[in-house]
């Protein structure tokens, strides 16, 4: 894999620092996580914290994946969660996302990767983010109240907007416009699908969507910005609860995320991954306290209708 960036490094080598307090105790703590590994043989044991963590870190990104199918890295940070509290293993699960702009927790597996589906939708006078969509079929796939935030207030169709592409769409020019195609009505927080103007996105990731009828029960992560501004970007992990119960055309699911993570106002329009069958199942509509549902601070729209709507061309739904 590749090295982590320099604030990724910084954050790693401060997560590892406290599980080795002695110099002495290094080899033994590297050797029960990942084993006796020849790229280990040129480190310099007795260095200072900062110098060993940070020459340990790049070693194992080097060495890649071991004979099980899991990065070296993710094997050693897998070891320190098993000797951690809850509050560090959540900090290594979230860390070990952002640098791999992957979702990997406890498996070490990879998941479709929520930063290459997320497109940014900004305001065009001050450029600030306003929510995020989901790229889908060469569209983009947001709520009504983000496209209103973004100066379209009456969600017209000939009305641009700003958006914002992930770096893994391989273009240049990643600051786009995009107009409405389709507009949803079928809930009170309309579904918006947005066609980028200019050129098509040839080889660009698109998100591989399912229902959430199945997904009772499930964890889900998603991915946004923690405020409706230039703020930093963050994760969100908790369980799928189910459908609503409400008499929708759109279906309505109930999320409940896990103690100690907040989805954020800049999460309006994310999508939200079904990790235990990797599909990306709705998108995120408005963080809530929900009257009909203790502890649910969030619903989503049911993606796998929207199948149909997205080749259904221009107009009102």
């Amino acid at each position: 894999m590749e090295r982590p960036e320099p604030e990724s490094l910084r954050k790693l080598v401060a997560l590892l620092r406290p599980s080795v307090r002695n110099r002495g105790d290094r080899r033994s703590f590297v050797r029960l996580a990942v084993g006796d590994l020849p790229t280990l043989e040129g480190l310099d044991w007795e260095s200072s914290d900062e110098t060993f963590f940070t020459n340990l870190v790049d070693c194992l990104s080097d060495y890649g994946r071991m004979s099980s199918g899991q990065e070296a890295l993710w094997m050693l940070l897998d070891y320190v969660k098993s000797k951690s509290g809850e509050d560090s293993k959540k900090r290594i699960d979230k860390l070990w996302a952002e640098m791999t702009n992957s979702q990997t927790l406890i498996s070490g597996a990879r998941y479709q990767d929520l930063y290459a589906l997320t497109v940014q939708i900004r305001h065009p006078e001050t450029n600030q983010v306003v929510g995020v969509g989901v790229l889908i079929q060469n569209r983009i796939v947001t709520c009504g109240d983000v496209v209103r935030a973004a100066g379209n207030d009456q969600l017209s169709f000939d009305k641009s907007i700003h958006i914002f592409l992930p770096k893994s769409v391989g273009s240049r020019e990643r600051l786009r416009a995009a107009t409405v195609e389709t507009l949803v009505r079928h809930h009170e927080d309309e579904i918006v699908v947005l066609q980028l103007l200019g050129d098509s996105l040839p080889g660009t990731v698109h998100a591989q969507i399912s229902s959430a009828s199945d997904s009772r029960g499930h964890k889900f992560q998603t991915y946004g910005y923690v405020g409706a501004h230039d703020l930093p970007n963050d994760y969100a992990n908790g369980e799928i609860l189910g459908y609503a119960g409400l008499d929708l055309e759109v279906d309505c699911v109930l999320l409940r995320p896990d103690d100690g993570e907040i989805i954020h106002l800049g999460m309006r329009g994310a999508c939200v991954l079904d990790l235990n069958q990797d599909k990306v199942v709705g998108i995120l509509l408005r963080p809530l306290r929900d009257r009909r549902a203790a502890a649910v601070d969030a619903h989503i729209v049911n993606l796998e209708p929207l199948k149909s709507i997205l080749n259904s061309g221009k107009g009102v739904l």
